[in-house]
């Protein structure tokens, strides 16, 4: 059946067709939404499908076929505006979603998607001899419209990038159960040959993180073991162990990776089990950063001699269970509530709970006891006051560092978190800033930063105390900036009048306009700020004279820097007059504006 609004077109295109194609370009077609063939032409939606079908006529098993072209009718028979992007491919899991990924890492948009998913028999050679056959191996022929690529190099890497992440999707979900058999071979490992130099409440608390990753908890993408040596020059280095590379680490690798300072310090303690985020984005699934599991392995005399690293995504279950319920976290939250002395049923215990409850995920699984607590604690006091704070983490590897902002729900926009973002990247010198923004019911908006080094480089040093300030500047209102500058000049009592009097008087537009840090520089002496005259603001009448009426307050005189820029005043835009004068009232003689009365 053919659908859309070009029903009679359709027909007559494929009247055209060679018969023995027609029934499987119909099926095609019927698989694309009604709503994206109607705004198409006939000869255009016919030649899509066409070139779909003929990039899938011979595929050998197992081979992944991609074509990124912008069609033209010289050369095609049809054209479209766009870029189109095929692929054909053994059906599996998370395709869509790391092709449409992948496209948008590139800075594309996709404007169409069509996966039809394909039963098909083909020859010994791969040709393809029917389509929509019952009983048949499985396909997926994806088509995608994205921005148009203009150059055929450019074209030419967006193939070889999506050939590269449907081969880690094939390999991951090949190995998917071989990974999480070496899961569970861990957990019978320490259960039954557990490391000498490790505590038991250690060795219990990781098989039980381990067993909760096999249930469907964890998305295993790779898998490897790595031998911790020491190289010639003295330094820790992990070296691959041949033949253990599993899902997106299956390809062979030689290259021993030379640990940062932070992880030689470290390396050869007894500790058992690491959580933290691998430095490399997820190429399966979703375009976020790795989760990294490390299990470090020991000898007999309970030595570490290496690593088995797991690779994945939590799943949805670790971000939306309750924190009691989840391992490892589970046992911090209770000690965290354990060492703050309250009641689990009292008020500040049931407030530091709901504070762990929407603490980031990631950071309860990475975090350790002693910082959480302090961190919650503050946090669970900052409810009750109208407060900004910074939480600083360093990975323990010295490739990120975790920020994590509080501050008052309604202090929170886009442009806050952007000039927040922005200081974070200069002050770390950072490659890329991530975030991720929690604002609900709760009094105080979340924001968490994760801030990343260029690859080799380390993480400068930086102290909460000294962002602390810089972060408030970045995060301060308009009027906040007003009753810190009236407070430097005035003392409390004249301040408070002023504030009485003025503190509305400002409208919005004013205050974008108007610089925070740009102040009339004023004496103390109470003339500094007149008594409001009428402001005379404009209408125009239906015959088109402009009409004039008072208002019974007006903001107090404003100064604006004497270098060129226009003298403006908070009510400019509905005055019908202004006078311009230079204020003996400025000593740093800047020129200011203040409203007549007409």
């Amino acid at each position: 059946m053919i659908h859309g609004t070009e029903f009679t077109g359709l027909r007559e295109v494929l009247d055209d067709v060679e018969p023995s194609l027609r029934a499987g370009l119909e099926r095609l077609i019927d698989d694309v939404d009604a709503d994206d063939t109607a705004t198409r032409e006939p000869r255009d939606i016919v030649g899509a499908a066409a070139t779909m079908r003929r990039l899938a006529s011979r595929r050998q098993e197992d081979e992944t076929l991609v074509a990124v072209f912008t069609p033209t009718l010289k050369e095609d028979g049809w054209s479209s505006r766009r870029t189109i992007v095929d692929i054909c491919t053994s059906d599996a899991p998370f395709l869509v979603d790391s092709v449409t990924a992948a496209i948008a890492r590139q800075g594309l948009a996709v404007h169409l998607l069509a996966h039809p998913v394909v039963s098909v028999r083909r020859d010994e050679a791969g040709e393809l001899l029917e389509m929509h056959t019952h009983g048949g191996t499985l396909e997926s022929w994806i088509h995608l419209e994205v921005d148009r690529v203009a150059t055929e190099e450019a074209r030419e890497e967006l193939a070889d990038r999506l050939q590269h992440v449907l081969a880690d999707v094939h390999s991951a979900v090949a190995d998917w159960r071989p990974m999480r058999r070496a899961c569970l071979d861990l957990v019978t490992d320490l259960r039954t040959e557990p490391p000498t130099s490790v505590t038991q409440e250690e060795i219990a608390s990781a098989v039980e993180f381990l067993t909760w990753l096999a249930e469907d908890n964890f998305t295993f993408l790779g898998y490897r073991e790595y031998s911790l040596e020491t190289d010639e020059e003295g330094e820790e280095v992990l070296r691959p162990l041949p033949h253990t590379g599993l899902g997106i680490l299956r390809r062979p690798s030689t290259v021993s990776t030379r640990l940062t300072p932070e992880a030689q310090r470290t390396a050869r303690e007894p500790r058992l089990l690491t959580i933290t985020k691998a430095n490399s984005h997820a190429t399966v699934h979703r375009d976020v950063y790795l989760d990294y599991i490390g299990i470090r392995s020991f000898d007999e005399a309970g030595n570490v001699t290496g690593e088995l690293r797991f690779l994945g995504m939590f799943t949805s279950v670790a971000y939306a269970a309750s924190v009691l319920t989840l391992p490892i976290v589970g046992a911090k939250v209770r000690a965290v509530l354990g060492a703050s002395g309250h009641a689990p049923n009292s008020h500040s215990g049931k407030d530091l709970l709901q504070t762990l409850e929407q603490y980031p995920r990631d950071e309860l699984f990475q975090d350790s006891v002693e910082h959480l607590h302090a961190v919650a604690s503050e946090v669970s006091r900052l409810r009750e006051r109208r407060r900004y704070r910074i939480f600083l983490r360093r990975d323990e590897f010295g490739r990120f560092a975790s920020a994590l902002i509080y501050l008052p729900r309604d202090r929170y926009n886009t442009t806050v978190r952007l000039r927040i973002e922005e200081l974070l990247r200069t002050t770390f010198d950072a490659i890329q800033v991530d975030h991720a923004t929690r604002v609900g019911e709760s009094p105080l908006a979340q924001l968490h930063f994760v801030v990343r080094a260029p690859k080799g480089t380390p993480l400068p040093e930086v102290s909460e105390q000294e962002l602390q300030p810089r972060i408030e500047r970045a995060i301060r209102g308009w009027d906040e900036e007003l009753v810190d500058g009236l407070h430097r000049i005035y003392d409390e009592e004249r301040a408070a009048e002023i504030l009485g009097r003025y503190a509305s008087a400002f409208p919005e537009g004013y205050k974008e306009n108007i610089p925070r840090r740009t102040r009339c520089t004023t004496s103390r002496s109470s003339s500094s700020w007149t008594t409001p005259r009428p402001l005379l603001s404009t209408s125009t009448h239906q015959n088109g004279t402009s009409l004039g009426s008072a208002t019974s307050r007006s903001p107090p005189t404003t100064c604006t820097p004497s270098r060129g820029s226009s003298p403006r005043s908070p009510t400019s835009a509905s005055m019908s007059s202004t006078s311009t004068r230079t204020s003996s009232r400025c000593p740093t003689a800047r020129t200011c504006t203040s409203p007549t009365s007409g």
